[in-house]
């Protein structure tokens, strides 16, 4: 997937395409959260709740529960910040936004939350490896069931082809 054309969708977090480079996001936003924002974007429109003809929720915004499934954070980040580590001797200028919020699971869930407008919103991140995306779905049910949220939009995202993944699953 381009970098450039799935962050210059009508809910990319910038409406400046050219701030988004293939080998470089713009801090907070991984390939995961950008990956995130078009499943919610999609699932909020088929859920009627944005786009032509949305009628506003029948509930508060902070009982939507946004539970999204992250199996890792950035493997682009890391590997990036390491070879970076690596190059300059162990004490490189790294990006500020290395650490927080590129290198966290939690991110895309967060993009999707703010970009749901859900300020104070329930957000539940479970990262159980490969069935991250089926966890996220199951805990959104059962908050649901329990009656501590009235809605959710739940799944998953991910965004870990890197080499360094890659080879880490070969020798596996």
């Amino acid at each position: 997937v381009d970098d450039v054309a799935l962050a210059a969708a009508p809910w990319a977090p910038s409406a400046d395409p050219a701030a988004y480079k293939p080998a470089s996001l713009p801090p907070g936003h991984t390939r995961a959260s950008l990956f995130a924002l078009a499943a919610a974007a999609e699932a909020a429109a088929q859920a009627g709740w944005t786009g032509r003809g949305a009628a506003p929720l029948p509930y508060a915004r902070d009982r939507v529960l946004v539970s999204l499934g992250v199996g890792m954070p950035s493997v682009t980040a890391a590997a990036g910040a390491g070879a970076a580590l690596k190059a300059g001797g162990g004490t490189p200028p790294l990006d500020p936004s290395f650490l927080i919020p590129r290198s966290l699971g939690a991110t895309p869930a967060a993009a999707v939350s703010a970009w749901l407008g859900n300020a104070g919103g329930p957000i539940m991140v479970p990262s159980t490896a490969c069935a991250a995306g089926a966890s996220a779905i199951a805990d959104a049910a059962a908050a649901i069931a329990a009656g501590t949220s009235d809605a959710a939009l739940a799944g998953g995202a991910e965004a870990a082809i890197e080499p360094l993944t890659i080879a880490g699953f070969a020798r596996m």
